[in-house]
C-alpha cells in the first residue's frame, strides 16, 4: 500500500509522502519467453531473479526457445505458463489450431474427488478444471524435459507463475476482452468454469507435480473478467502484477507494490514493467519497495494540564486503512511508551504531566516494516497550568 503514517499528539500527524526516488535494477529481475530467443546474446545479465516462459504464447505450444533461454537465466530459473480456457467449441477467432482436443471423457482428480468431462455435456466446470489439469501437465512435461536435457534436478524447488491474460481465451470473452453470450453463458457461469480451469492448473502443480510455490501472473482489471474478481479460492497464492509501459512505469511499479494485497487477495510480490531502452519485461520485488518519510507535526502548540496529558497515536494508510498490530515509540518530557496499534490503527496512553510549565519536546517514531522506512515526528509542546 502506498502508506500514510500519522501519529496523534492531541491531533499530531506524522506523514508518509513519496517514494525512493532512485532505482536499484541490480536487485530487479527479468521475465523472458519466445520473443527473446532470437536475442538472447543482447539479453542483460540476469538479475536476483529470472523467469522464464515454458509455452510459446498458448497452452500447449512449446517454446522453441525454451533451453536457451533456461541457459541464459541459470538452474534457479523460476517458470510460467500460458493459460486459457477456450470452451469446447472452436472459436472464429482462435487464427493458430488447439494442440489438445477439449477432455471430453476424460477424468482428473482434485480436491474433491474425481472430476470427469462427460461427452454428453462437454460443456461443464468439470470439463474446465480437466483441461486446467491437463494444460499444467503439459507444461510442466516440456519443462521436465528441458530440465532433463541439460542434467538440472529439483524442478519443484522454485517458482511456477499462471500467466493469466485476456490476450488468449477464456470463456465469456470475445478477442477483444469483452463480454458475450458464449454458448448461452451468462457472465457469471461463463466465469465459473474459468476459476475452475485455473483451480485444475493449480491442482496439478501443486498437489501433483509439487513444486514449491505457485502464483499468478495477470493485472486487476485482466483477473476481474476472466474470473470475476476471485479471491475466495486463491487468496494463498501470491499474485504477480504487471504496469506495462512509458515514461513512469518504474515509479507506477513501485507504487502498485505498496498496495496490498494482490488481486488473488494474498501477497503482491512483484510488479512487472516494460524498460523501454531494454525491450524488456522489468521486475521490480515488493520487499524492497519502501516509502521514504516525511514526518510534520500539526497539532495544538499548547496545553493545559493537570496530573496527566493523554497521548493518542494512529498508524493508517494514504486511503484511511488500519494498519494495527505495529509498534510505536511515542516519547515526551523525559517519559517514553511503547505502544501498539489496534484494530483500528490506533493507540491512547495516558502520561504523567511535567511538573513545571514550559516548552516539552514531543517525539513519534515508527522503525519501519518491509514496505515503509523508519520515521520519527518531533516537535515542541508548551505546557502551562
Amino acid at each position: 500500500m502506498f502508506k500514510k503514517l500519522f501519529g496523534v499528539l492531541l491531533l499530531g500527524v506524522l506523514a508518509i509522502v513519496g517514494l525512493p526516488a532512485q532505482a536499484v535494477e541490480l536487485n530487479y529481475g527479468y521475465d523472458v519467453s519466445y520473443p527473446q530467443g532470437t536475442r538472447i546474446s543482447t539479453l542483460p545479465i540476469p538479475g536476483p531473479f529470472t523467469v522464464v516462459g515454458v509455452n510459446g504464447g498458448k497452452a500447449f505450444y512449446p517454446n522453441n526457445y525454451l533451453g536457451a533461454l533456461l541457459d541464459w537465466a541459470g538452474p534457479a530459473a523460476e517458470l510460467y505458463l500460458n493459460t486459457g480456457n477456450p470452451g469446447p467449441v472452436v472459436r472464429a477467432w482462435e487464427k493458430t489450431p488447439r494442440l489438445q482436443a477439449w477432455p471430453s471423457g476424460t477424468t482428473a482428480v482434485s480436491d474433491i474427488g474425481i472430476r470427469s468431462c462427460d461427452t454428453l455435456n462437454p460443456d461443464s466446470q468439470d470439463c474446465a478444471y480437466i483441461y486446467g489439469y491437463q494444460a499444467a501437465a503439459d507444461s510442466y512435461a516440456k519443462a521436465q524435459s528441458a530440465f532433463a536435457a541439460k542434467g538440472w534436478s529439483n524442478l519443484t524447488a522454485r517458482t511456477w507463475w499462471l500467466d493469466v491474460e485476456t490476450v488468449n481465451s477464456w470463456r465469456g470473452l470475445d478477442n477483444k476482452g469483452k463480454f458475450f453470450a458464449d454458448q448461452g453463458l451468462s457472465q457469471t457461469a461463463a466465469q465459473m468454469r474459468n476459476v475452475e480451469y485455473i483451480k485444475g492448473s493449480v491442482y496439478y502443480l501443486k498437489r501433483v507435480a509439487q513444486v514449491q510455490t505457485v502464483g499468478i501472473y495477470s493485472t486487476t482489471y485482466q483477473w476481474g473478467l476472466i474470473t470475476g474478481g476471485d479471491v475466495a479460492d486463491f487468496s494463498d497464492l501470491p499474485s504477480w502484477h504487471a504496469i506495462g509501459s512509458g515514461p513512469t512505469a518504474e515509479t507506477r511499479a513501485k507504487t502498485l507494490c505498496l498496495d496490498q494485497p494482490g488481486f488473488t487477495g494474498g501477497q503482491k510480490t512483484r510488479v512487472q514493467y516494460v524498460d523501454s531502452t531494454l525491450n524488456l519485461d522489468v521486475n521490480v520485488p515488493c520487499t524492497l519497495v519502501k516509502a521514504d518519510v516525511a514526518p510534520a507535526y500539526l497539532g495544538t502548540k499548547s496545553v493545559r494540564v493537570k496530573r496527566s496529558m493523554t497521548l493518542k497515536l494512529s498508524l493508517k494508510t494514504v486511503r484511511g486503512v488500519p494498519v494495527a498490530g505495529k509498534e510505536v515509540m511515542v516519547t515526551f518530557a523525559g517519559q517514553t511508551r511503547k505502544l501498539v496499534t489496534g484494530a483500528t490503527g490506533s493507540v491512547t496512553a495516558k502520561i504523567k504531566a511535567p511538573k513545571y510549565r514550559g516548552k516539552y519536546k514531543v517525539s513519534l517514531s515508527f522503525t519501519g516494516t518491509d514496505i515503509l522506512n523508519p520515521a520519527v515526528a518531533k516537535a515542541t509542546v508548551k505546557v502551562y497550568r
